[in-house]
């Protein structure tokens, strides 16, 4: 049976559920969420993997007044710390025109897929706003301290979430107590990935491009090793892209290129 791991490659929340900033409203009105925001390594833009096979439920806020948010749901039960059951999970503040905004309702994002990026979508820096659950939810209702909160079974991220340590560095966890993963997850994204590692073949150098190709990230130069993540990742005008690490940056490139 598959674990439920939180989905980022690095934990650095910037907010808790108890503290009496912006998300005390949330974890003390009726109903109640546990969101926590979370803002990866560096304040940019950093992306969250689907730890399991997940469908899109609901999206909203796409170029209207309401902040972006997807709501997913596992497609079948999987094990956290605390039970073993359908898990739902949503991201906030991604931004129009993103890899999230073209997903649709009933869309299947495969396990070591990017559901997101951190975003400014009704935020002032980079991040996702996260909650999480068990079951079904697909919508917010306002509590009764005027928050807009998740209409599901909501619960703690640490009840929910294991740390895949092979997966996750957690400079962070904001005060929580996660467990870690145990060491038998065959769906990981780290197992079932590509280990092995190449060279840039182009004099010129190669772009390492965002994974769902919206923009370059930085150039590689000639020789530069990379991590091939998974092999045939997609195409993209026309060329054959590899996942890859580069400089613990992940991204896509041209397999062509590579030798």
């Amino acid at each position: 049976m598959n674990k439920f791991y939180f989905g980022m490659e690095t934990m650095r929340i910037t907010q808790n559920y108890n503290g009496t900033a912006s998300h005390y409203n949330h974890s003390h009105g009726t109903p109640t969420d546990y969101p926590i925001d979370c803002a990866g390594v560096d304040g940019q833009q950093s992306a969250y993997f689907a730890p399991v096979d997940m469908r899109v439920v609901a999206i909203r806020g796409v170029g209207n007044y309401a902040t972006n948010t997807i709501w997913l749901e596992t497609l079948e039960p999987v094990q956290t710390p605390t039970f073993t059951d359908i898990v739902w999970l949503t991201l906030t503040h991604w931004n129009d025109g993103s890899i999230t905004a073209k997903f649709k309702v009933g869309d299947i994002i495969k396990a070591g897929e990017i559901i997101a990026y951190e975003g400014t979508d009704g935020a002032a820096a980079n991040h996702l706003h996260i909650t999480c659950g068990r079951g079904h939810c697909d919508n917010w209702t306002e509590n009764t301290k005027g928050s807009w909160v998740m209409s599901g079974t909501s619960l703690p991220p640490e009840k929910v979430m294991y740390i895949n340590d092979d997966f996750t560095k957690c400079l962070d966890s904001g005060g929580l107590v996660f467990k870690s993963m145990p060491k038998d997850n065959s769906s990981s994204v780290v197992q079932a990935t590509v280990s092995k590692t190449k060279r840039v073949g182009v004099t010129n150098g190669l772009y390492l491009m965002k994974l769902d190709n919206s923009a370059k990230i930085c150039l590689m130069p000639h020789n530069a090793i990379v991590t091939v993540l998974q092999e045939n990742y997609t195409t993209a005008k026309g060329y054959s892209m590899d996942k890859v690490e580069y400089n613990g940056t992940i991204g896509m490139c041209a397999n062509q290129y590579l030798k």
